[in-house]
């Protein structure tokens, strides 16, 4: 792990919240509780700070990150007054992109897979159909609830995983409530 991103380790299960930088492959920061980190993943409770709602989890390459910075603002503290803390989530592999993906398939329902680099400003969320060691194939769903095509990423090009954001599982009971 480079120097720079040790601060992160001791920042897992504390009620910090960080704002991630990933230019020039995203804009936008990713804010978040840190809730683990290993030699190539940052795994982020993620937290919507323009509502003070957790919504899911992030996974972020340590390698796209260009910098990163805890936020002093009112809404870590304001998060602490509300109740809301970071929960780390147990049995979550993130010694790579395949493992970090099987585990997290056992545990939530669906998963969206972000190719940024490849197909900016482009999400997919599914179950994973079938997995290699260099490839993963998606069985996505549509934004009605409803099986749609098998997308096929390279693990090397995948630059963010989600898991268990309250859109994906509101698609999640949507599939449910169709079968």
């Amino acid at each position: 792990m480079k120097k720079r991103f040790r601060k992160l380790k001791s920042l897992v299960g504390t009620d910090f919240v960080i704002s991630v930088y990933r230019k020039p492959l995203d804009k936008f920061s990713v804010e978040g509780f840190v809730v683990g980190v290993s030699d190539k993943l940052l795994l982020l409770q993620a937290v919507e700070s323009h509502c003070l709602h957790l919504d899911g989890y992030a996974i972020l390459r340590l390698s796209d990150i260009s910098s990163y910075k805890v936020n002093t603002s009112f809404i870590p503290h304001a998060l602490r007054l509300l109740g809301r803390t970071p929960v780390v989530p147990h049995d979550i592999d993130l010694s790579s992109w395949s493992e970090l993906i099987a585990s997290g398939q056992r545990k939530y329902p669906l998963v969206q897979i972000e190719t940024e680099k490849r197909r900016p400003d482009c999400l997919f969320i599914g179950r994973v159909a079938r997995q290699s060691r260099r490839i993963i194939a998606l069985k996505t769903i549509d934004t009605k609830g409803r099986w749609d095509n098998t997308e096929k990423f390279a693990l090397k090009d995948i630059t963010q995983v989600r898991f268990d954001d309250g859109y994906m599982n509101a698609l999640s009971h949507l599939v449910a409530h169709r079968a």
